[in-house]
């Protein structure tokens, strides 16, 4: 229970939408920024650049009253139904000096008593805030959360030092998940380099290797059909598509099943590439997952591809269905639900260099992995506190 009395938030703001600019408005540059959906970002930091679309300068003077200010709460009204990222997500506005204009269906929340900003983003942040969001979204393809039921949402409402104090407290620990994570986006671009550096441009194959499809390098299989209805509650964890992030596998999701006997084709093996064949990932591949020891066993489900490796390094192999030759390779059917099929992936043409030079290519990702590991740990350990100190402080 908070320490602190709960309010609506339309008790302390009022939620001002914005306009709706027109893409034929737009221009190729100029001081003044369109603020869409799309510059609140999914872990509620601001990014002025994002995708920016410019307006005409003299629009900060006819629409002054969209104009934003440094320090602004906004928040996303609009997300996709089948994918939400930041349905509801508050953010706080850094204008770098730029004109900033409110696009529709972004809110501004005005305070109507003194509020720091700050804090009522993270207040914002907190799962119950978000689950409020989602239940009362409505539509079709897009889903919306209106004026009414964003303000009113409940947060705990501490004296206004005390939220401060708080917001410090959490900017502290938020600027240090943020350094630990692009550590280990560096990590991630080292091995991309490296890549680079010993294999050339995969999408050009700029070295000219030899090439060849993939069913020839690697056994391919699709999972099994399970029956939701007889999952069970404990017993061999399912890996499929719905749990394969963009940059890991959601295991706190997975289901169960009883036993493998029967399954045993579809288990798992340490370093098996698995690959979401539904809901690509678009802006940056597929929903690509690699299975660690720790993982095991698992048992593979349908619409989910299992890649795994033969007369090539498993490891080299892994980069090569991560690259973007893999991407423009394959068909992403347009359909209402995106998907690639078990022929395009096994007619995948692979760059096949020497096999001595893949397997130093994973001496290299290994050494690497083990340095990712120990920043992993720490993100853990900074997202533990920090998740903690949100729910001493905003619940």
């Amino acid at each position: 229970m908070s320490k602190w009395e709960k309010v609506k938030l339309g008790e302390i703001c009022d939620l001002d939408n914005g306009y709706a600019f027109k893409s034929s408005d737009y221009i190729s540059n100029s001081n003044t920024i369109n603020c869409r959906m799309s510059n609140i970002r999914p872990n509620a930091t601001f990014d002025a650049l994002y995708n920016a679309k410019y307006l005409p300068d003299n629009y900060s003077v006819k629409y002054s009253n969209y104009l934003l200010r440094d320090g602004d709460v906004i928040i996303a009204m609009t997300d996709m139904a089948n994918d939400p990222k930041i349905l509801g997500v508050p953010t706080v506005v850094e204008t770098q000096g730029y004109n900033m204009l409110l696009n529709q269906r972004v809110g501004r929340l005005r305070f109507l008593k003194e509020v720091d900003g700050a804090y009522l983003k993270y207040a914002l942040c907190q799962p119950q805030a978000r689950s409020h969001f989602k239940r009362f979204a409505g539509g079709g393809l897009q889903i919306n959360v209106g004026k009414k039921e964003i303000l009113s949402v409940e947060i705990p409402l501490p004296p206004v030092e005390t939220q401060k104090q708080i917001a410090k407290t959490l900017d502290t620990a938020a600027e240090l998940l943020a350094l630990r994570k692009q550590q280990l986006a560096e990590l991630d671009n080292l091995i991309k380099s490296q890549f680079i550096e010993m294999f050339g441009d995969p999408v050009t194959n700029s070295l000219g290797w030899d090439t060849d499809l993939l069913e020839k390098y690697a056994n391919v299989l699709t999972g099994h059909p399970f029956d939701s209805s007889k999952y069970s509650e404990n017993g061999i964890k399912i890996c499929g598509g719905l749990i394969i992030m963009p940059d890991r596998i959601a295991w706190e999701d997975a289901k169960y099943w009883s036993s493998s006997l029967g399954l045993e084709k579809y288990l798992l093996e340490e370093n098996d590439i698995v690959l979401a064949m539904d809901r690509p990932w678009i802006s940056s591949g597929f929903k690509i997952g690699q299975i660690s020891r720790y993982d095991l066993p698992t048992l593979l489900i349908q619409r989910t591809a299992r890649i795994r490796a033969k007369n090539m390094n498993q490891s080299f192999m892994n980069w090569m269905i991560s690259s973007q030759r893999f991407l423009m390779h394959c068909n992403i059917t347009e359909t209402t639900v995106p998907h690639i099929s078990i022929k395009d992936i096994k007619s995948f043409e692979i760059l096949v260099p020497p096999l001595e030079l893949q397997n130093q290519f994973a001496e290299i990702v290994t050494k690497i992995n083990e340095q990712k590991a120990l920043v992993k740990k720490a993100i853990y350990e900074t997202q533990y506190l920090f998740d903690s100190l949100m729910s001493e402080y905003c619940e």
